[in-house]
């Protein structure tokens, strides 16, 4: 890309933007995305937006970045593919050095891992802090790790943003001592060219149950296949050949999932997808009669909105941020009691009043999250 002119710039934003171009992203990678794409609708000539990447982990970053920004003007857009030809510790090591040798003004950083050495104007956000609350689905290392990274965050930050008020409560709960008043709710949003109520290309003979998200112990799959052996074993007259669609790649506790399914009677009806682009999973968020999400623990719940936004009626867990990021529109269940998650999929499937209801209730709401 092409060298900013200095003389026209009034701030350097840096960002470090290596989530953001993973071939393969989730939500954080999402998150990092879309608010680099309405940075770059914010800058208005006046700032240079400055993209930390690690070219081991993107290859492709400048085709990527092209592709997502092919109207912004390139002298706004500074590239800086930090080489580093250790496989860990990038984030430390080089954008540490990159940060002592030529700091921006502003560094923002959209997991909550900042560099050791940056400038004083540190920008973190912090989506949720989950392994407080679920320690087991983490190794020593992550722990120590994620540990050490929210307390730097908390005593360096100049600012930090989290997406609920539900996550600013948790970092209150557990560093009371090191919370200050620099910490501000900023909601995700939905992509709304994307996730839309456009007619579904998609083609579904059957009833479809669809969950999105990683495969692992926090979100609750198990008791989801149990819901769903329950809903099987007691046919809906309507539509007994109903199926679920499990759609995310394999996380921790994979295997405990895996013999869940192996283990089920309608297993030749539970369809495991695992990762698609995003155009494809609001496809299948148009397609599904219900969606699902039955976490034990969430920062936010983004897939709730997007799911409200393609016009499909939600049933998910009972926590506080889907409380939060949903009101009164999803049907909420026990998240610990599958036959309780039978009964609310159930409702949604049969109650075709409840069902419209609750979609265009869902389609208004989606629209104050941009």
């Amino acid at each position: 890309m092409a060298d900013v002119d200095q003389t026209s710039i009034t701030m350097t934003i840096g960002i470090e933007a290596t989530k953001a171009y993973e071939e393969h992203k989730t939500g954080v990678g999402w998150y990092a995305y879309y608010v680099l794409g309405e940075l770059t609708n914010l800058s208005g000539g006046n700032h240079e937006l400055r993209f930390y990447l690690n070219p081991r982990q993107i290859l492709n970053f400048k085709f990527l970045i092209s592709k997502q920004f092919p109207n912004f003007p390139i002298s706004q857009l500074a590239i800086r593919p930090l080489s580093w030809p250790p496989k860990i510790f990038w984030t430390q090591g080089r954008l540490s050095l990159e940060m002592i040798l030529n700091p921006p003004d502003v560094l923002f950083i959209p997991a909550h891992l900042p560099p050791l050495y940056h400038p004083k104007k540190l920008v973190v956000t912090i989506h949720d802090l989950a392994f407080k609350q679920h320690p087991e689905v983490y190794s020593k290392r992550e722990l120590r790790l994620q540990e050490w990274g929210i307390k730097r965050v908390l005593t360096k930050a100049w600012r930090i943003i989290t997406p609920s008020e539900f996550t600013k409560n948790e970092i209150k709960k557990y560093y009371p001592n090191l919370t200050q008043d620099n910490i501000f709710v900023v909601p995700h949003g939905v992509d709304h060219k994307q996730f839309t109520v456009k007619s579904a290309k998609l083609k579904v003979k059957e009833k479809t149950i669809l969950y999105i998200g990683r495969l692992e112990h926090k979100k609750n799959i198990v008791n989801l296949i149990k819901a769903f052996n329950i809903l099987k074993k007691n046919p809906i007259s309507q539509f007994p050949n109903f199926q679920l669609y499990l759609i995310g790649t394999p996380g921790f506790g994979y295997p405990d999932i895996k013999q869940e399914i192996n283990a089920s009677p309608y297993k030749n009806d539970i369809n495991e997808l695992s990762w698609i682009d995003r155009k494809d999973m609001a496809e299948h968020l148009r397609a599904a009669d219900v969606f699902v999400l039955p976490s034990l623990y969430e920062g936010f719940g983004l897939p709730l909105l997007e799911a409200m936004a393609c016009g499909t009626p939600i049933a998910c867990s009972n926590i506080p941020p889907f409380r939060e990021v949903g009101a009164d529109i999803p049907l909420y269940f026990d998240q610990t009691d599958s036959k309780d998650m039978a009964r609310k999929i159930k409702l949604l499937l049969t109650d075709h009043e409840l069902q419209s209801k609750k979609v265009q209730q869902g389609l208004e709401h989606a629209k104050k999250f941009t």
